[in-house]
């Protein structure tokens, strides 16, 4: 866990859920309301974001997520397929990304990721050949009613990097909704928070740090505001093997990036999209940005003391 919560006064009461998402644990934490009332409400958040996992996953259950798309594109259906406005929203935020940061982070990287699954770099021409169903100009939305998404039967959906701060802020969502203003949501180092948790001053996020670093490496209060970490997987630990989606490769040079924005959908997605693209395009790539994000860069090959890089961490809260 990235978080950890300022000391409540002694009045306060936290009312807390969990479940399993997307393989990790989904933890919602709510203040300033009554249990009775916190948790059918926290439920039906928790719910959201399973059912967002589901779509996501392209869970054979659930009708118009990602299954959909693939069955379509297999059965040459020129329309492609109508999907949950949820799916859509999810691969219309991918496509953004996709155009972003010129192909290298995107939605269609499955045939891609399945190849450095089996162990591994892959055989060069199934890497060429995954590489060439990976662009952002296959994947095809129609904005109907419902929506469709259509893609080619050489191109597969994958949605690592994206759907788990898209849960997070659909389940924020049905949380505002219902009145409820003062809250934390996360799924393993994904999270946003909505009011002042405990004190009124923000809600405490801690950043993990790597190996030859202090840890924790910082701690930040958030207040409307998503944070996000992405970083290379240590010993016993199962890390994002996000590859760049342009050339097949896995990603050098960055330890971890960390990233703090609104949205948990942009924490994450920032937070992925940087750590695929390095250091020198990543600079590039947030200077296009507005209103701009806050970024921590650790930096190396995950041997030796990284080296920190920091992109308007400083304008971020921290306890006194």
């Amino acid at each position: 866990m990235i978080w950890a919560s300022v000391a409540p006064p002694a009045t306060a009461e936290p009312v807390r859920l969990a479940m399993p998402v997307f393989g990790q644990e989904a933890q919602i934490e709510v203040r300033d309301v009554s249990r009775e009332r916190a948790i059918p409400i926290m439920r039906q958040a928790l719910l959201e974001m399973f059912e967002v996992s589901q779509l996501a996953a392209g869970a054979e259950g659930m009708v118009g997520g990602v299954a959909a798309v693939h069955r379509a594109a297999a059965q040459g259906v020129p329309a492609g397929a109508e999907v949950d406005p949820r799916t859509f929203e999810l691969l219309r935020r991918g496509l953004q990304l996709c155009l972003w940061s010129a192909g290298a982070f995107g939605p269609l990287g499955g045939g891609v990721y399945a190849l450095w699954e089996k162990g591994g770099p892959p055989p060069a021409l199934e890497l060429r050949d995954a590489v060439s169903g990976a662009g952002c100009n296959l994947l095809q939305l129609a904005p109907e009613t419902p929506p469709r998404v259509s893609i080619p039967a050489s191109s597969s959906l994958d949605l690592r990097g994206l759907a788990s701060g898209f849960a997070i802020d659909r389940a924020v969502g049905v949380l505002v909704a219902a009145g409820i203003d003062n809250a934390l949501v996360e799924i393993g180092e994904v999270a946003r928070a909505i009011g002042g948790g405990p004190t009124g001053g923000g809600w405490l996020a801690t950043v993990p740090g790597a190996a030859g670093t202090r840890d924790p490496l910082d701690q930040i209060l958030l207040r409307d505001q998503s944070l996000a970490t992405v970083r290379v997987a240590g010993r016993g630990e199962t890390g994002p093997q996000l590859v760049d989606l342009r050339t097949g490769v896995r990603s050098s040079g960055v330890v971890s990036v960390t990233a703090v924005s609104e949205l948990a959908v942009d924490a994450e997605a920032l937070g992925s999209t940087l750590f695929v693209v390095g250091y020198n395009q990543g600079q590039l790539l947030l200077g296009q940005l507005s209103p701009r994000p806050s970024v921590l860069w650790l930096l190396g090959h995950n041997s030796g003391t990284p080296l920190e890089s920091r992109y308007r961490w400083s304008s971020l809260s921290r306890p006194r």
